[in-house]
């Protein structure tokens, strides 16, 4: 169970720094709730940069299998 709640722990935090790479902050406040701010240039940068990884990734996967052809 200890492990388990660990573990669950570990995976917020990776989920949190991946949200503050993308401009994602999410408040948690005693009184007022959760709520969420987003830095829109920062997650329009974020969109981006995602974006040309997976066009790289694309065009990786495509010359492999035009090469093995």
């Amino acid at each position: 169970m200890i492990k388990w709640l660990l573990d669950s722990f570990n995976n917020w935090n990776e989920v949190e720094k991946e949200n503050l790479r993308a401009g994602i902050i999410n408040v948690l406040h005693p009184l007022q709730g959760m709520y969420t701010y987003i830095d829109k240039e920062q997650f329009k940068k974020y969109l981006e940069q995602k974006q040309k990884e997976n066009d790289r990734k694309e065009t990786l996967s495509r010359d492999n299998k035009k090469s093995k052809s």
